[in-house]
Formats: C-alpha cells, structure tokens, sequence
C-alpha cells in the first residue's frame, strides 16, 4: 500500500458466507497440514485459521453458533441445542476477526445454573429474576477496523 493509493474493497459487491462453528472447524480439520496450529476443542480459531476461512470462502465470513464453552456464561443458550450459544464472529480479509456479538441470556434460572457464573453476581441474576427484554450486544476492535479501511496488513 503507497501512499495516495486507492484502496478497493472487492468483497463489498460479493454476498457474504455464514458457517457455523462445526462446518469451519471441520474446513480447518480436512485442511490441519497448512497449519501451525491445530484447533482444539475449548479454543477458538487462530488468526492464521480466520484468515483461511476468508481465504477459502473467498469472501468475508459470519461463524455462528458456538460451542457454549468458549463462550462467556451471559451468551444465550441455543433452544435447540444446550451445548450451543447464539454468538458470532465476523472475519474480514487481511485481519481475521473484526467483530464478535451474541444474544444475550435473559433466562435467570440458566444464568444462575451456568458453570461459568462468576461469584459476586447475585445483582445480574436479580434484574432477570422478573423477565425483562431480549438483548444482544456486539465489540468491534477499533484498530482492526482501522486497518480494514486503510489496507494496513500487519
């Protein structure tokens, strides 16, 4: 990248992918020898992993559906699947992972089963005791972002 040069996001025009955590993990399992690293099962991707899945979509990526484990105890609970939560992580070319968001538990008999529940939060479990509205979050590393726009590979 010089200076003054025009930076082109090709994959603006392009639909986007969506996998859920098994299918990536199983496109990084059938391709393990381009890796360093192996992926294990209380873990997320590598960034040499994301980059892959960018690479091998040809396009940026939503991985959705995670494994609860890897996950902080207030992401929502898949109905369907207990072991899964409804989060996501967005990778884009040239850094990986941009940004990672979820629905958030409302449930205050799953919070307070959780076996990540931290001590000392007897005040969240409180504000879900009387039901409450369905909320989602998201965090975006500001510098990744930055070095999206700007073409800066690091």
């Amino acid at each position: 990248m010089n200076l003054g040069e025009t930076i082109t996001f090709e994959w603006l025009n392009k639909p986007w992918s969506i996998l859920s955590y098994k299918e990536a993990s199983d496109i990084i399992i059938q391709n393990k020898k381009q890796f360093k690293t192996c992926i294990t099962p209380n873990e997320g991707f590598s960034k040499e992993q994301e980059l892959f899945l960018v690479n091998h979509c040809k396009c940026p990526v939503f991985i959705v559906d995670w494994p609860a484990n890897q996950k902080p105890f207030y992401m929502k609970q898949s109905r369907e699947d207990a072991s899964l939560v409804h989060a996501l992580d967005l990778l884009m070319p040239t850094i990986g992972e941009l940004c990672g968001g979820s629905l958030r538990e409302s449930d205050e008999q799953i919070l307070r089963n959780h076996p990540k529940l931290p001590q000392g939060l007897e005040w969240y479990l409180e504000l879900r005791k009387f039901g409450g509205l369905h909320t989602g979050g998201f965090g975006m590393g500001f510098e990744r972002y930055l070095q999206l726009l700007t073409g800066i590979k690091i």
